[in-house]
């Protein structure tokens, strides 16, 4: 859902881009920070 959103931001052409996420989950083959790089990306809880 966030590659969406970020996909969007995207269009207007920003300097830089930031994301936060409250939860980050890394279990089970989940690997959701790799589609976002190149942006400073900072999480609260990692699980």
């Amino acid at each position: 859902m966030m590659i969406c959103a970020y996909n969007l931001v995207q269009h207007f052409n920003p300097k830089k881009v930031y994301m936060n996420f409250i939860i980050e989950i890394k279990d089970e083959g989940l690997h959701g920070r790799d589609e976002f790089e190149g942006i400073d990306l900072t999480t609260l809880i990692t699980i």
